[in-house]
């Protein structure tokens, strides 16, 4: 999948402003790196960080 923004933040933030941010840039339809819509059980954070990155970038 090839992501339109991505989006890292502070654990703190997330409840109050991250959360929100990420639903509506998805309900927009961006596709957004999150780490809630995102990382899967088992999966490679640092692969898929890198993976979201990467593709984030070079849209």
């Amino acid at each position: 999948m090839l992501y339109d923004a991505f989006i890292s933040h502070a654990s703190e933030d997330k409840q109050d402003f991250v959360r929100g941010l990420a639903e509506a840039l998805r309900d927009n339809n961006v596709a957004v790196w999150y780490d809630e819509f995102t990382l899967k059980v088992g999966s490679s954070l640092r692969r898929s960080i890198d993976h979201g990155l990467s593709t984030a970038i070079e849209n």
